[in-house]
């Protein structure tokens, strides 16, 4: 029986009507979700891509955090549409899931690919699955350099390095997450906007959890690193060998439907 859209569906954050920005972002931090609805009429569904592609427009921090968010279009599909169908047409990384005309989650790259992961090979890692070079920080890059370079691929993943030595990996929440900070979010509501935008990513927490040795790298560990995190750093010796963010595993997922 073919699965269901429904099946991969990840949780959402839900607002009230009148949610403001700031709340926006201090929900989506606190749960580590990808979407969000507003229930209005009709609701406003949002992504994290479409947060931070706000907050890198915002003329004045202080102002966006406290207005409301923008609607954004979305993609709306039934929770019992076939996946095979869906993923290979899809255009965007992200699809919202309904049931019984109320949205009930998203579909990610990350969820996606665990409908599709048996399919997966390490033949595939370099050709169909694809590295990117764009997202690729030092600990002197600012947050709004970060910021600029996520918003230009439209990922949500940045790799930093020192040297050519693997750092960590930051993700958008790890940015936004520095955003409502007790140390940043006074200065930025008192219209210090540089004090955060111009901080660098020495003051970012940073994910480890996708870094893989390339010693240790194997098909289960491609499998369970893409399942879990949505995307793989390859590490060889301590350096940078390759980076597959969640453009490049939105593409793959979309490879893997067809096959």
């Amino acid at each position: 029986m073919a699965r269901r859209l429904l099946s991969c569906a990840e949780e959402i954050t839900v607002l009230e009507e009148g949610a403001t920005n700031l709340e926006l972002i201090e929900a989506l931090v606190k749960q580590k979700t990808f979407g969000a609805v507003i229930e209005a009429s009709p609701p406003k569904l949002l992504t994290v891509d479409n947060v931070a592609s706000g907050l890198l427009r915002a003329k004045n921090l202080k102002d966006f955090l406290e207005s409301a968010p923008g609607h954004r279009a979305q993609k709306i599909v039934p929770g019992e549409t076939p996946l095979k169908s869906l993923v290979a047409s899809m255009k965007g990384k992200y699809v919202f899931v309904s049931e019984k005309g109320e949205v009930r989650g998203i579909a990610t790259p990350r969820s996606l690919f665990k409908a599709f992961r048996g399919r997966a090979s390490l033949s595939h890692v370099g050709r169909i699955l694809t590295e990117t070079a764009l997202p690729v920080v030092v600990p002197n890059t600012t947050i709004l350099g970060i910021l600029r370079r996520m918003c230009k691929r439209k990922c949500i993943f940045a790799v930093l390095h020192s040297k050519g030595r693997v750092r960590g990996v930051i993700s958008i929440h790890n940015v936004l997450a520095m955003l409502v900070d007790d140390e940043f979010l006074p200065k930025v509501l008192r219209n210090e906007d540089d004090y955060y935008f111009y901080a660098t990513a020495c003051n970012l927490e940073l994910d480890r959890e996708g870094i893989v040795l390339s010693s240790e790298f194997s098909k289960r560990k491609l499998v369970e690193v893409l399942s879990n995190h949505g995307y793989l750093v390859i590490s060889r010796r301590g350096y940078l060998s390759a980076f597959y963010d969640d453009v490049s595993l939105s593409e793959y997922v979309k490879r893997l439907a067809v096959m």
